[in-house]
């Protein structure tokens, strides 16, 4: 056997050991499990004091107590002397829960759930004669017997006194106002229409906003008559801001006078009138070269030549323009 296991490699070694262990576990799965191994155990399921030789582990829900050793006492102790030093006195002082009548909760108001029948201004006029019914029974409770003596024998004399002076000095009578009661229900009055409402949402939807005429269609929809009409209204409309601003502009001319003392207008002003005037032709603008002044024969000559050479070619592009070929000009 020596010499068998001399010959053996060390691959052929480690595997011989690994056999060993594997059959070893085997062993332990099949044989019968410890006590501690078997989960849940009763004290006749498992020797005596058997818990004192074992390691267990389990869960706790109480939090652990601090371990205490030197160091802690030293700094607890550290800490009692300093508060003591300072003389801080303000522990926490211990709470003690308060005993609650179980049947207290009956002599509480209990709240109504339901709506009131009454309405607003009814339920204020009741309160308000339940404070003045308090407070009159409050001040009859205090007024002394001697006070009532005092005012009988007070409206005693001023009746004498009135008498004696015929009744001259005595105060009209009040005189009657008419009083309309409406017998409206009260969420008529109240609830319906509040004072912060909007007078929006008494309106129909046509009195907000005026209908749109004709069917809604969309841009990929339409046809030519609906262009054209979109098309005049369009045109209809610049035409009619267009007066506006014209009018605006001669009511601005009008009250330059007025406005600056001199007769000039400002600077906005100014422009509009003068854009008016060059798109109407009663005024031209000079073009760049026109501002130079003429010092010879041969350069007036030249300006001259240039300006009908130009006008020849701007006549020309508007002859080949009108020559092109256009499909209208086909009769089917």
């Amino acid at each position: 056997m020596d010499c068998a296991t001399k010959s053996k490699s060390t691959f052929e070694k480690e595997r011989v050991k690994e056999l060993e262990i594997m059959e070893q576990l085997e062993e332990e799965n099949l044989n019968e499990k410890p006590w501690y191994l078997k989960g849940e155990v009763v004290n006749a399921q498992r020797p005596q004091n058997s818990v004192l030789e074992e390691h267990l582990e389990y869960d706790i829900a109480v939090r652990q107590k601090p371990i205490i050793t030197e160091n802690t006492t030293s700094h607890v102790e550290k800490i009692i002397l300093g508060r003591i030093r300072i003389k801080a006195w303000d522990d926490v002082e211990r709470k003690v829960r308060p005993t609650v009548d179980p049947f207290e909760f009956k002599k509480k108001l209990i709240l109504e759930q339901e709506k009131s029948k009454k309405s607003l201004a009814k339920v204020y006029e009741e309160e308000y004669l339940k404070k003045q019914k308090e407070q009159g029974e409050a001040e009859e409770e205090e007024e002394l017997e001697e006070h009532n003596e005092i005012k009988e024998r007070m409206d005693k004399l001023f009746m004498k006194l009135d008498a004696l002076s015929n009744y001259h000095y005595t105060p009209r009578q009040p005189v009657t106002d008419i009083k309309i009661v409406s017998n409206l229900p009260a969420i008529t009055v109240e609830e319906a229409t509040p004072a912060t409402a909007s007078d929006a949402t008494l309106l129909a939807p046509q009195e907000i906003l005026e209908p749109v005429q004709g069917e809604l269609v969309g841009d990929t929809e339409r046809c030519t008559t609906d262009r054209k009409r979109d098309r005049r209204i369009k045109k209809k409309h610049q035409k009619n801001k267009a007066k506006m601003q014209e009018k605006k502009l001669q009511e601005k001319v009008r009250r330059a006078n007025v406005k600056d003392g001199n007769g000039k207008l400002d600077r906005i002003s100014t422009m509009k009138v003068i854009e008016k005037a060059v798109k109407s032709g009663q005024v031209k603008l000079l073009e760049g070269n026109q501002d130079k002044t003429v010092k010879s024969s041969q350069t007036f000559f030249k300006q001259l030549q240039d300006t009908h050479t130009k006008k020849q070619k701007n006549e020309k592009q508007k002859r080949n323009k009108g020559d092109k070929f256009s499909p209208s000009r086909l009769l089917l």
